[in-house]
């Protein structure tokens, strides 16, 4: 697999990883700042848990019909490459960073319904 597309799709998952860990810091200076109204809480949380679950399947689901759905929609290139660790030796670590951010994330921001 090239090199360049291992780098690209890397690059997409750091985006992705980052973007929601800022809207996560977000929350939290939000949290304490917000009085009896909390749906803009709520959608923030809702928000983040459904970017973190995205990347989640994308990493971890072995649905191939919905890991290439979500592959297109984040601009990902060959994919059945990019996810076997014989092909791209850091994919494991990416894997490991956003299963303790899925843990983390759904045992703080609990899904609000509703919102």
């Amino acid at each position: 697999m090239p090199k360049s597309i291992i780098d690209s799709n890397n690059n997409i998952l750091l985006i992705e990883i980052n973007r929601f860990r800022l809207n996560y810091k977000i929350y939290e200076k939000l949290k304490p700042l917000i009085g009896e109204d909390k749906t803009i809480l709520h959608c923030l949380a809702n928000h983040i848990l459904k970017k973190v679950d995205l990347v989640y399947s994308l990493l971890l689901s072995s649905d191939t019909s919905k890991v290439k759905s979500i592959a297109e929609e984040l601009g990902l290139k060959d994919m059945d490459l990019y996810l076997k660790e014989e092909t791209n030796m850091g994919i494991k670590k990416y894997r490991s960073v956003i299963k303790e951010y899925h843990k983390k994330y759904n045992f703080e921001l609990e899904p609000k319904k509703g919102v």
